[in-house]
């Protein structure tokens, strides 16, 4: 833009500096530089919140293990080994008889009687 018209650096700082007809040129640099200073510190409150975020999650995961009470249980090997064999009679298949009846086979006709006369 500033190529296509012959406009001098000296032009282009006029346009900025404060003239004797300008009252509320203060109060507008004082309301940018003011909105900056927030956008920036909002800014840099989520840049230090990304980077602390994980960190703060693990060491408050510590201080909860570590609260705990932490211990060894003791096992039952006579309970142990009880369901351990009951696992291993449920891995064993059942082979299934070939001369099963078809119970949703609905076109044999069906015969109902009451006991009552």
């Amino acid at each position: 833009m500033l190529a296509n018209k012959n406009i001098s650096l000296r032009e282009i700082f006029a346009k900025f500096t404060p003239s004797a007809g300008d009252r509320y040129f203060a109060w507008r640099l004082t309301s940018i530089i003011l909105a900056g200073m927030i956008v920036a510190s909002g800014l840099c409150a989520a840049g230090f919140v990304y980077k602390n975020i994980y960190s703060s999650i693990s060491n408050s995961y510590i201080v909860f293990a570590l609260n705990s009470k932490l211990s060894a249980d003791s096992v039952d090997m006579a309970v142990y080994e009880k369901m351990r064999a009951k696992i291993s009679a449920k891995k064993t298949t059942v082979a299934i008889p070939a001369g099963l009846r078809y119970i949703f086979d609905y076109d044999l006709p069906t015969v109902v009687s009451s006991t009552k006369k």
